[in-house]
């Protein structure tokens, strides 16, 4: 699993969950931190929005592919709006606050320009995973 979750999956069994352990490690331990902005980043490439050379601050922009690499996720009820959520709540628990919100404002931006196809249901978890 790239992005570790919080909570029972629903469609994986047997996903493990984060333990309230398992946070404070992250939060602690500068390897595991690393290692979770390299799965972000492999994450974010497919969606077409880029991680700053910095990847500590948590900047993002959309990628010069972007307009190609949505056809493969902004369509009616694809799957990957929730594992998006996923991503949000994980960084936040993890101690990413910063690079969730970075991904909530290039979500917002996609939103704007994709209503129909993202839908005010998954708008609104992930304005809540995000916050």
């Amino acid at each position: 699993m790239v992005v570790p979750a919080c909570h029972k999956s629903a469609f994986n069994r047997t996903a493990p969950i984060l333990t309230n352990e398992d946070i404070a490690l992250f939060v602690s331990y500068n390897q595991l931190r690393e290692k979770v902005l390299v799965a972000l980043n492999k994450m974010l490439s497919f969606y077409g929005i880029m991680l700053a050379s910095d990847r500590q601050q948590g900047k993002m922009t959309l990628s010069a592919t972007f307009s190609q690499q949505k056809l493969n996720w902004v369509t009616l009820e694809n799957h990957n709006f929730l594992r998006l959520i996923r991503i949000l709540t994980s960084l936040n628990k993890l101690g990413f606050p910063m690079h969730a919100k970075a991904i909530f404002d290039i979500l917002e931006i996609i939103y704007l320009d994709n209503t129909t196809a993202i839908g005010t249901v998954i708008w609104n978890f992930w304005k809540q995973a995000a916050a």
